[in-house]
């Protein structure tokens, strides 16, 4: 049974959130100490936290292709951004849901969730971890995190990036993406999640290269404004 049209959202909301959450936890304690390294030998290149990563996100790829924001309902606030500081690390979080253009007056209308978070290492390189973590996906030696998914390294993003795809089946049709991203100190990582029913036909569903590519647009612009 589907979720009652004013709980839609909330769904696919969820599964962004749990994922980032997730994996923002193996990130976060997979950190490694350096020699002698301080707050201030923090190889952050000008990164620095915000306190709504939300604003500091241009979603424009995706208002631009007819999806709408979702209205905040049931008490949760949509955009939803969230902030943590601590001397160790930063942490920053924003999700925000879509009503699915195409959908608007189907019995479900149909949602997409997009989830981001940064987080600034400021006593540990997250890097060796976040290779390794990642390098065992692709080379398939260790697949428990993402069963079925596929995940491949981006070359020429930032110091290090790997892209995991969700398959996209007849019974469950969907577009699942995530792009996890690492420059010097900071693991940046965006998630996409749209799914529909079977009595949702008119709907739009990106493919799975288009999804990945409006994630890195949106992941590149939110990078420079966390410099900015």
């Amino acid at each position: 049974m589907m979720p009652g049209k004013g709980r839609r959202w909330l769904w696919a909301l969820v599964a962004v959130v749990v994922t980032a959450l997730v994996w923002g936890v193996v990130i976060v304690v997979a950190g490694h100490p350096a020699a002698g390294a301080t707050a201030g030998t923090a190889d952050l290149r000008g990164y620095h936290t915000v306190d709504d990563l939300c604003t500091a996100t241009d979603y424009t790829p995706l208002t631009g292709r007819g999806f709408t924001v979702s209205p905040s309902e049931d008490g949760m606030k949509n955009p939803s951004a969230s902030t943590f500081r601590h001397a160790a690390l930063d942490q920053m979080g924003c999700d925000i849901a879509f009503l699915v253009p195409g959908s608007k007056d189907a019995k479900y209308p149909v949602t997409a969730s997009l989830g981001i978070s940064a987080v600034l290492h400021k006593q540990s390189d997250p890097g060796p971890e976040f290779a390794a973590a990642y390098q065992s996906q692709v080379t398939g030696d260790f697949t428990n995190d993402f069963p079925q998914s596929k995940v491949t390294r981006v070359p020429g993003l930032a110091d290090d990036a790997y892209q995991v795809v969700q398959p996209n089946t007849e019974q469950y049709p969907r577009t699942d993406v995530k792009l996890f991203i690492r420059d010097g100190w900071m693991v940046y990582s965006i998630t996409f999640y749209e799914e529909r029913g079977s009595d949702e036909t008119n709907a739009t569903i990106p493919s799975e290269s288009d999804a990945l590519a409006m994630l890195t647009t949106i992941a590149k612009s939110g990078m420079a404004k966390l410099k900015s």
